[in-house]
């Protein structure tokens, strides 16, 4: 997984705000979404929907939304339950294309199939449609980082742009528990390696890593 952006998705109207999508109207079809760029070749597009159903924790009732539950594995995923209170905190696949859909519908039905009816439904969104992905407000982003504030000043982030980084993804990562310093290292080490990150910052970064512990594993990051 190289970078997520949190947003909304599947509604028509323009320039969706968290405000807006909470309130019933033009923008009350909007789900809240997030966005991963990944590499098929080393994490596959089921693997992520595996990620998608098995991300809450079962005994989290609605409407409490799925950004406020543990991640770990449950019995009954959230993803499965068949009744939700609005769109907003709905369930949903966004699929980018017609092999995306396949595989989202497959594991719908697999799941249908272990669990009885489930609440998940699949869509297709693109970019150039009027059900595009919109991005959700900065303070959205990298939840879990951006309360780390040393850590985004020796991230030198100034600016949004930045918190869409492989660099702010990977820390957020580490905030939230789910990947380890040592991990984390690692993945910073390539970046350095592909010019996206400097010597002198990966070093800063690298000392905070070593001295200042991550959230607890299995804490719920964005």
């Amino acid at each position: 997984m190289l970078a997520t952006r949190a947003g909304y998705c599947g509604g028509s109207a323009a320039d969706p705000t968290y405000g807006k999508v909470c309130k019933d109207g033009d923008f009350s079809n909007y789900a809240e979404a997030i966005q991963v760029t990944f590499n098929p070749a080393q994490l596959s597009y089921k693997s992520l929907i595996d990620i998608f159903y098995f991300a809450y924790d079962g005994a989290v009732r609605f409407p409490r939304t799925p950004s406020a539950a543990p991640l770990r594995r449950a019995t009954t995923p959230v993803a499965c339950r068949p009744a939700l209170p609005k769109r907003q905190y709905a369930p949903v696949i966004f699929a980018h294309d017609s092999a995306q859909r396949a595989a989202a519908e497959f594991a719908v039905a697999d799941a249908t199939r272990r669990y009885g009816q489930i609440a998940t439904v699949v869509e297709e969104v693109y970019q150039d449609s009027g059900r595009a992905f919109w991005d959700a407000e900065p303070y959205h982003q990298k939840w879990k980082l951006q309360r780390r504030r040393e850590l985004m000043l020796a991230l030198e982030l100034t600016d949004t742009d930045g918190l869409f980084s492989r660099a702010a993804t990977a820390l957020n990562a580490f905030a939230g528990g789910a990947l380890s310093a040592d991990d984390t290292r690692q993945r910073l080490r390539a970046l350095v390696h592909d010019g996206e990150l400097t010597e002198d910052v990966y070093d800063a970064v690298v000392k905070l890593l070593e001295s200042k512990p991550a959230s607890a594993p299995g804490a719920w990051r964005r």
